[in-house]
């Protein structure tokens, strides 16, 4: 599935808050075939992602991101997340 995407960031002294977003395409169609009287799920072929979080830095070798996603437009379709990432230099 190609995606797009881009994110906007401000690069503070060692606080970097950001945005972002990627938008989705699936080319391929896939038929789905249902039983009588089951509802026919949406045919969703293009959505998107948006983010938004914060990146942290300093001078004794620790960095941290943190990031929350939401999936946007795929009909019944939801997603959330939360994404924390920590680095730490062991000397």
């Amino acid at each position: 599935m190609p995606r797009l995407g881009a994110e906007i960031a401000y690069a503070g002294a060692s606080f970097e808050p950001f945005v972002g977003g990627t938008f989705e395409y699936d080319f391929i169609a896939i038929e789905t075939t249902v039983g009588a009287g089951t509802p026919v799920p949406d045919d969703d072929r293009s959505g998107g992602v948006v983010n938004i979080g914060a990146r942290y830095f300093n001078n004794n070798g620790i960095s941290a991101s943190l990031q929350y996603s939401t999936l946007l437009a795929r009909g019944t379709l939801s997603e959330h997340s939360v994404d924390l990432f920590v680095r730490m230099d062991f000397d």
